[in-house]
């Protein structure tokens, strides 16, 4: 059973069109222990939890408790929990570089899909936050930081061929004397293709695209199978661009520290998260915008995702949020700064990275794969024995 719900959950997470592993049971399980995600990763800990649930239903529905079905129940749990123990030694923090980073939470002018509002708007915003923290650094309230991060889609026009948007980013910049991390969306040159990408702007140097998202969101970022279905909705009309995915993960080096960078909802997809991380990522920066979710719960589940993403991995990880949620997440999923939601603000934050890999990083993939054909290999032979019972039954 446990193994099976892991199978339905690792299909869910790429099929169809690219996978919605939003609904992960490992992500919807509050105060769960948190040296499983170090151990195996998400699809562990939903295999940990679907198994001790299922074997305490074993328990319960045993007539008078039968002793053997509850002892290889309790059997299981105990082995699927403690197992994973024997590896927090090996995951212990191993300190590389120390970088001191900027968070800058703008806000937005509107709610819902009308969160832009007037052009440059959102950037104007942003640039407002970071005069702020211009003076705050003047003034010593703050330490300069080695960098600035804004969040996914601070600016809402290209900046390379906006003029005024280019403007205002270079002169806050120019203002706290130390690059930026820009959300921005890019044109393609291609008429209704766009990019949602992570793009650097130092002082006196050319932006340099650092990252573009791989994942882009069906029917948000884009509209599957356009030409066949875009007539079937008015709604289709306000998905005006298809976001094009890029291709590699996102890496930046500052003040000796490498950093992995991801954008939204790409925090939930296994995949993506892995390739970053093994990559070389000591620290993680995830650049969102929940703008269209404001007030929901789904800043707070895409938040509890991220602070699930930092004990997998041992890495500290910042949010970016133009709305909230904004935070810096240390390598042992504690919350050491953040943002209250729907507030302009800012923070300043030294991060230090891991060089350590957990085995999370290192077999996750293949526990996760091997739960799920476990799971494949255990409805077959369910199948088969309930054929051979059939066939067994007299006519």
């Amino acid at each position: 059973m446990a193994s099976a719900w892991v199978g339905q959950e690792w299909i869910r997470d790429r099929f169809p069109l690219g996978g919605f592993p939003w609904g992960g049971l490992s992500f919807a399980t509050a105060g769960q222990p948190h040296y499983l995600f170090s151990f195996g990763g998400p699809l562990y800990v939903s295999f940990a939890f679907a198994l001790a649930c299922s074997a305490l239903a074993i328990i319960i529905a045993s007539d008078a408790f039968h002793v053997r079905n509850s002892f290889i129940a309790l059997a299981l749990i105990g082995i699927t929990f403690l197992i994973p123990i024997s590896t927090l030694t090996k995951t212990a923090v191993v300190p590389s570089a120390t970088a001191t980073i900027a968070i800058v939470q703008g806000g937005v002018p509107g709610v819902g899909l009308d969160y832009l509002g007037r052009a440059r708007t959102v950037t104007q915003n942003h640039a407002r936050e970071t005069a702020v923290l211009a003076t705050d650094i003047k003034a010593g309230r703050v330490a300069k930081p080695h960098l600035v991060v804004w969040p996914e889609n601070s600016t809402d026009l290209d900046p390379r061929t906006d003029p005024q948007t280019l403007q205002l980013i270079q002169s806050a910049s120019a203002a706290v004397g130390v690059p930026i991390l820009v959300g921005a969306v890019l044109e393609t040159g291609q008429y209704g293709k766009v990019t949602n990408s992570a793009v650097l702007f130092t002082p006196g140097k050319v932006p340099a695209v650092i990252y573009t998202k791989q994942r882009p969101v069906p029917f948000g970022e884009y509209l599957p199978y356009r030409d066949q279905i875009s007539g079937l909705s008015a709604r289709f009309q306000l998905i005006a661009n298809d976001f094009q995915p890029g291709s590699t993960v996102g890496e930046l080096s500052i003040n000796g520290l490498r950093l992995g960078v991801v954008i939204c909802f790409e925090v939930a997809h296994d995949d993506v998260m892995q390739a970053t991380v093994r990559g070389g990522a000591q620290a993680l920066i995830v650049m969102t915008n929940n703008a269209t979710y404001s007030q929901t719960d789904q800043p707070e589940q895409q938040f509890a995702i991220t602070t699930a993403r930092a004990i997998e991995f041992s890495r500290p990880v910042l949010t970016a949020a133009t709305t909230g949620i904004s935070a810096a997440i240390n390598a042992q999923g504690e919350v050491v700064a953040v943002l209250p939601q729907t507030k302009p603000g800012y923070f300043v934050a030294n991060i230090t990275g891991n060089r350590q890999q957990t085995s999370a990083s290192v077999a996750g993939p293949a526990i996760g794969l091997g739960l799920v054909v476990l799971g494949m290999l255990g409805l077959a032979l369910t199948l088969i024995m309930r054929v051979q019972q059939r066939l067994r039954e007299p006519a």
